[in-house]
C-alpha cells in the first residue's frame, strides 16, 4: 500500500480510458474506512514487517524460474 503507483495509473487511464486517479481508487486505501483507519493506526506498530519491504532486494529465482518452466512447457504445446 506504501508502493508509488503512478505510472500505473498513468499506464491503466492511456490504455482503457479509465480514470483511477481519486484516493479511493488508488493504493494505500481500501474500501472499508474501517480498513483503512485500522491500517492507519497499526500498520508500523513493533514488530511488524517494514513498510519499504518492496522496496528492498529478494531472491525471487524460484519465481523466475517457474515462469520459464510455464514458457517453455507452453511453447512445446
Amino acid at each position: 500500500m506504501y508502493e508509488d503507483d503512478a505510472a500505473s495509473v498513468k499506464t491503466m487511464r492511456d490504455v482503457t480510458g479509465q480514470d483511477y486517479t481519486p484516493n479511493w481508487a488508488r493504493q494505500g486505501q481500501a474500501w472499508d474506512d474501517f480498513v483503512n483507519e485500522m491500517w492507519a493506526a497499526h500498520r508500523t506498530d513493533p514488530g511488524l514487517p517494514r513498510t519499504d519491504g518492496w522496496k528492498q532486494a529478494h531472491d525471487d529465482s524460484y519465481y523466475r524460474q517457474a515462469i520459464a518452466k510455464a514458457e517453455a512447457e507452453a511453447a512445446r504445446k
